[in-house]
């Protein structure tokens, strides 16, 4: 099925650009492996199409961690590594400003530093 046994590992493959790439891939008949941060219905369907998933939570150090953890152990190496996982969170009264900022470079800076 694959080009090679080390697979594309595509971070927020779930849905939008990420998406539309995981499955160019796949059809290409690359090894595609996608993060998603919340259960979805097109989950089963990419897994049956051959795409790999793995729920992950970038928004913490130690989310980003567990996922380095899981790919070190399930993959030997990787192809490639695709930084697509996203979060934006409106300014509001229910979270203070730094929380915000604190989880948004999480998501968008510390993962694809930790991860690489």
């Amino acid at each position: 099925m694959s080009r090679s046994a080390s697979p594309v590992v595509i971070t927020g493959g779930a849905q939008r650009l990420g998406l539309a790439a995981a499955l160019a891939l796949n059809e290409e008949n690359y090894r595609v492996v996608i993060t998603y941060r919340k259960q979805r219905p097109l989950l089963e369907q990419l897994q049956q199409k051959g795409i790999e998933t793995i729920q992950a939570d970038f928004s913490s150090e130690q989310g980003i961690l567990d996922f380095a953890d899981e790919l070190g152990y399930r993959y030997h190496s990787l192809r490639a590594l695709v930084h697509n996982a996203s979060e934006w969170m409106p300014e509001s009264d229910e979270h203070s400003d730094a929380f915000v900022l604190q989880r948004m470079m999480n998501v968008h800076v510390t993962a694809p530093y930790l991860l690489n």
